[in-house]
């Protein structure tokens, strides 16, 4: 009896590291698509994503990257394929949501769909800025202007936000001497709140 629960917990042993070798392999690869979709080697960026999908069917990252690359060569129909089978495996996931709700967008018969997609997604995380602007366009399409201009004041909110953390991590970089730093820092700062670098000064 001894002998056989050593047994099971040497072949428990052996799996978790099988495993856990499996998922370190698998996290490279999708590293190193990331890395090939960054510079716009789609092709064999897609080839690893599929590879990870193959080995992985739950891989949500690579799913969604599928779903990306489908949208960016306009094959809209296959993207909202592989998109709305990733949400409906990981409901949870707001990038699946977000990229299906925008490959949606640009489907006539799937705006509504897309709208709906949002709603849900912003519930969820609320300060999602493409997901408030991708909203404010989809409400300005159908000419309902104070929906749109609600999201897209939504939308600059978050910004300034962003904006005053870039502020921050400026003084931050002054103090610790990172002048070069600082100043990359602070033309961000710029960018999203103008007014906020202004009055500091």
């Amino acid at each position: 009896m001894r002998q056989l629960r050593k047994l099971q917990l040497l072949g428990l042993l052996v799996i978790a590291a099988s495993c856990g070798g499996k998922k370190a392999e698998l996290d490279k690869k999708f590293a190193e698509a990331n890395r090939l979709f960054e510079t716009q080697n789609t092709p064999q960026a897609l080839k690893l994503y599929q590879e990870i999908t193959d080995a992985d069917s739950d891989h949500t990252g690579a799913h969604v990257m599928i779903g990306r690359i489908l949208y960016y060569d306009r094959k809209f129909g296959e993207a909202e394929k592989v998109l709305a089978e990733t949400v409906s495996r990981q409901p949870e996931s707001v990038d699946a949501i977000f990229w299906l709700a925008r490959v949606q967008s640009v489907i006539p018969a799937k705006k509504e769909e897309a709208m709906k997609n949002l709603e849900i997604l912003l519930q969820r995380d609320g300060s999602r800025v493409d997901a408030l602007v991708l909203k404010g366009m989809l409400h300005e399409e159908k000419k309902e202007v104070s929906q749109a201009i609600v999201a897209y004041r939504a939308a600059t909110q978050h910004e300034q936000d962003i904006g005053q953390a870039y502020f921050r991590l400026a003084s931050i970089y002054s103090t610790a001497g990172l002048e070069d730093m600082k100043r990359k820092a602070l033309v961000r700062a710029a960018l999203l709140a103008p007014e906020l670098v202004t009055q500091k000064r």
